[in-house]
């Protein structure tokens, strides 16, 4: 869908699309929180910290090559997921926003270096927001804050460095809806690959093309809003090197158990526990999300550490996987790993992939429920590979591991075109 600046009053409105659309009221309060928190004086920190940031970014220059294909990625499961493209054609370079915590891994830093001076007239940007809008998100003025110049910006690095196309990994966050909206502006052709399961929380499909990874991403994608991107089912492109390591064994030796910032430490400690006291000859492996810090040390279980190992090669270390709300699910039953759904907070319950309404995984409300199921599958594992393709295109096809290839082709004969 070409990019159109009527579509929203403000161009603030479109690049925080997610956390206008009623994400902010299902997630955890700690989720809530890392978001933007509820505390004005949380609030005016953060704004003074990024404030301060940005004065920095204008003493740090952007090193680009020009006319290269950008993949852009923010985080590291976005660098997993494009990993594979880039691999596959000379032309492509990564490309992310700059952070202090370091370097982007074998990739160039994008510094949106004059951000500092949209901040000095962020207070006039806001009322005139506030009157053209009429919005009642100004509560959210530090996740306006941080939106404000990005569009600008990207419009800048845009037109110096003169990429031939860029590929996302994200379609939903701050930085790459600024660069996918200035994109789009200078007629940038743009790509959307998924890094992770699809909400229908997310924005309407935005991109020139998106290579989603099955039926369901296209249903819900379609379901979110009338769209003229043109889409093509690919599979996974991370998933490929994994796509002949599929758990092949009938029986239940080791137990991997995944956790995210919505999830309560506590809890997972003691149900970890009681699983061990249960089933002491059982194995057992624990694996925060990237984005989560915390510490969690449990006697006699190892940490997988996702910086260091990807997730596929935490789950081709399992037979049978524990999880909250997470799309970790679908990669493990990909791997043919039997994943259970449990909470480990006490929210409600609320599939937010839809996994268990699709028949992909289930739902257990109880700790005694999981442990009756592992004495169920423990030397009777189930294949539940199959259970997938309505996420994974490629399952039962002849691009089965070779959806990067697949990827590839699609964006360069695109170009060529």
């Amino acid at each position: 869908m070409k990019y159109k600046s009527n579509r929203f009053v403000h161009v603030w409105e479109d690049i925080l699309q997610i956390w206008f659309s009623g994400y902010l009221e299902i997630v955890s309060q700690k989720r809530r929180e890392q978001i933007s928190p509820f505390s004005v004086k949380d609030k005016c920190l953060i704004t003074l910290k990024e404030f301060l940031k940005d004065f920095i970014k204008l003493f740090k220059k952007n090193a680009i090559p020009e006319n290269k294909i950008w993949c852009f990625s923010i985080s590291s499961n976005n660098y997993e997921s494009l990993k594979p493209i880039k691999e596959a054609s000379d032309e492509t370079i990564f490309v992310g926003p700059y952070s202090f915590k370091g370097r982007l891994k074998n990739g160039f830093s994008v510094n949106f270096r004059r951000k500092f001076f949209f901040n000095l007239l962020f207070p006039v940007n806001l009322l005139i927001y506030i009157r053209l809008s009429k919005s009642k998100n100004i509560g959210l003025y530090d996740l306006l804050f941080k939106t404000n110049g990005v569009y600008a910006e990207s419009l800048r690095i845009i037109k110096k460095f003169k990429p031939k196309a860029i590929i996302f990994a994200n379609d939903h966050e701050i930085a790459p809806r600024g660069m996918l909206l200035a994109a789009k502006k200078l007629n940038v052709p743009t790509f959307y690959i998924q890094h992770a399961s699809v909400s229908s929380y997310f924005p309407v499909l935005d991109f020139d093309y998106a290579l989603l990874e099955g039926q369901d991403a296209k249903d819900k994608y379609l379901s979110i809003g009338l769209t003229d991107t043109k889409i093509y089912l690919v599979g996974m492109p991370k998933f490929d090197k994994y796509a002949e390591c599929v758990n092949r064994g009938n029986e239940v030796k080791t137990i991997g158990v995944a956790y995210n910032a919505m999830d309560n430490i506590e809890l997972i400690k003691r149900t970890v526990a009681s699983l061990q006291s249960c089933f002491p000859n059982i194995k057992f492996i624990v694996r925060p999300h990237p984005s989560d810090n915390r510490e969690l040390d449990i006697a006699n279980v190892e940490k997988s550490i996702p910086q260091k190992e990807p997730v596929f090669t935490f789950l081709s270390n399992i037979d049978a996987l524990i999880a909250a709300d997470s799309s970790i699910h679908l990669e493990a039953v990909m791997l043919n790993v039997y994943s259970m759904s449990f909470g480990f907070n006490n929210s409600e319950f609320l599939d937010y992939y839809g996994f268990v309404r699709n028949g992909l995984i289930k739902h257990y409300c109880s700790l005694n429920d999981i442990i009756e199921e592992i004495e169920n599958i423990r030397n009777c594992k189930p294949n539940v590979q199959n259970k997938a393709m309505y996420y994974n295109a490629s399952i039962g096809q002849e691009f089965y591991g070779k959806s990067a290839l697949k990827c590839s082709e699609i964006i360069l004969k695109t170009l060529k075109a």
